[in-house]
């Protein structure tokens, strides 16, 4: 059966239901509206909220999941912005969908709170001025019960936010509130919190955080769940991955919880014999948001060519030398640098070697093609700050330890230090020492704010799976990579661009290794 993304876009009442097809993917068209589906997902992304801060991820991680579910045989229902109205009405209409299909998938990001034992969704009409109007959300029990139409039911909630209607609930019910702002009080256990959802049948119920705590900003959950969502993986075995994945990237900040009785058979939200979905998909979009965000990234090679790792004793990689050369002599002139250290390498490896440039698209003000961002002035150094990282222990995994990377650090902190940014140098770091370094560049992003200006420089060993760039952090066993000890290339510079940089250099000298990958159709 053919499965498609139906769009709803909804306030006030149920507006629109449409059938609109995917964009050309391998088995993968518009659904029979007539056929009874197999396999049906509601996915809902509530952002413009008119009482309280509008919120930008959960458009970009509800546009995600509707992708793979589509792009791995869901018949998609996608809603947007639902006042509470619309948020009733498409719940209805998803639990007619879901009658009698294999599975249902409900995924809600937006504001959620949990209170007296009752978990809610917010809709983008929700306000609190009166102890009555938490009644007028909806129930977290309310969604479950559309779900369990289905043979099978999945709900993931996606909602652990800094939730500013905490403040607004009356006196004497803002202590037991969950997913609080920090300094509130805890919210009731897990089992306490689930009560109203004590009679699961046949359910996963998923959160993407424990009671109680809030998620870093950013989007780990939606992406966990993208990246493993693969055929032939039971569902208990992909939410465990999930949870790790998590775990790592937000440096143990992020604890995903699930409540679940499956029973009987295992499921499965893609059937073994599925065709894996486009590698792109798991990360898809983040390129293009650089083009926004006046940030250059560079590659020392291409995807499969081999790495050189120094050119002698003592000294750096052919590309973190012919950088640092490039970047001397014109400072901040990012592209400019890049042709000419890409020049320089594909001379001294015989053209066995060509960097890449993911650049953004020319602003206003820029010279046309140059690929420079425009100058935004009045950038003090005590906002330019730099990381690098050099791994070169691998001896554990891999037999092998790296001679380049500490003089490629050393370069390239000295040719950063000279253009005034503060400069921090790590090394050798495990996949828990790269994710608490991902989370303090994501920090001190937020804290310097748009007119920043941040580099981060890797030398290692790294790997290209699934369409994907992974940074191979020490101390890692091969079968656990790419996922989930690798670490992401978009991981690193959602990082930087957390506090809205005025410019970002992120810079990978290392191997786009396939081999690294687990099985040829995840190269």
């Amino acid at each position: 059966m053919r499965r498609g993304i139906r769009a709803v876009a909804v306030l006030g009442v149920l507006a629109a239901v449409c059938s609109t097809s995917l964009p050309a993917r391998a088995g993968i068209s518009v659904a029979d509206r007539d056929a009874a589906p197999e396999r049906v997902a509601l996915v809902i992304g509530n952002a413009a909220y008119a009482h309280a801060r509008p919120l930008d991820e959960p458009v970009r991680s509800a546009d995600a999941m509707a992708d793979r579910l589509g792009a791995v045989g869901f018949d998609v229902t996608r809603a947007g912005d639902l006042d509470r109205a619309g948020f009733l009405d498409t719940l209805q209409a998803f639990a007619g969908a879901a009658e009698d299909a294999a599975v249902a998938v409900v995924y809600y990001a937006g504001y959620g709170l949990q209170l007296d034992g009752r978990t809610y969704l917010m809709p983008v009409d929700a306000r609190f001025e009166t102890a009555l109007d938490l009644e007028r959300q909806v129930r977290l029990a309310s969604v479950v019960d559309a779900a369990e139409a289905a043979r099978a039911a999945v709900v993931l909630v996606d909602a652990c936010r800094d939730n500013p209607f905490v403040e607004r609930l009356p006196s004497g019910t803002r202590s037991a509130a969950g997913l609080a702002p920090s300094g509130a009080a805890p919210a009731p256990a897990i089992e306490v919190g689930l009560r109203e959802v004590r009679r699961l049948r046949n359910t996963l119920v998923g959160f993407a955080t424990a009671p109680g705590s809030r998620c870093p900003d950013g989007s780990a959950y939606a992406e966990a769940l993208v990246e493993h969502l693969r055929p032939g993986v039971e569902l208990s075995l992909l939410m465990r991955r999930v949870r790790e994945t998590v775990i790592q990237r937000t440096g143990h900040a992020q604890w995903p919880v699930v409540r679940e009785t499956l029973r009987g058979d295992p499921v499965y939200l893609v059937p073994a014999g599925f065709p894996a979905p486009p590698p792109t998909l798991a990360r898809s979009g983040w390129r293009e948001r650089l083009g926004n965000e006046r940030a250059q990234v560079l590659f020392s090679t291409r995807v499969g060519e081999p790495g050189f790792d120094t050119l002698g004793p003592g000294r750096p990689s052919p590309f973190s030398a012919a950088l640092a050369a490039a970047l001397r002599d014109t400072p901040e002139a990012f592209g400019a640098a890049f042709d000419r250290a890409s020049a320089t390498v594909a001379a001294e490896t015989d053209g066995d070697q060509h960097p890449v440039r993911v650049a953004p698209q020319p602003e206003a003000g820029a010279a046309a093609g140059s690929g420079e961002p425009r100058d935004g002035g009045g950038a003090g150094t005590g906002r330019r700050v730099a990381w690098i990282l050099a791994n070169s222990a691998y001896e554990a995994a891999f037999g092998l330890a790296l001679q380049g990377p500490p003089q490629d650090a050393a370069v390239m902190a000295d040719v950063l230090a000279a253009q005034g940014y503060a400069v921090e140098v790590a090394g050798d770091l495990d996949p828990s020492g790269v994710a608490g370094l991902l989370g303090d560049i994501r920090a001190r992003s937020r804290a310097l704010g748009p007119g920043a200006r941040l580099a981060f420089f890797y030398s290692g060993l790294g790997a290209h799976c699934d369409g994907t760039d992974y940074l191979v952090p020490v101390g890692v066993a091969a079968a656990r990579l790419p996922e989930p000890d690798g670490v992401a290339v978009p991981a690193v510079i959602d990082a930087l661009e957390a506090g809205g940089a005025e410019r970002i250099l992120a810079v990978f000298d290392s191997p786009r290794d396939r081999s690294l990958c687990p099985d040829p159709g995840r190269r």
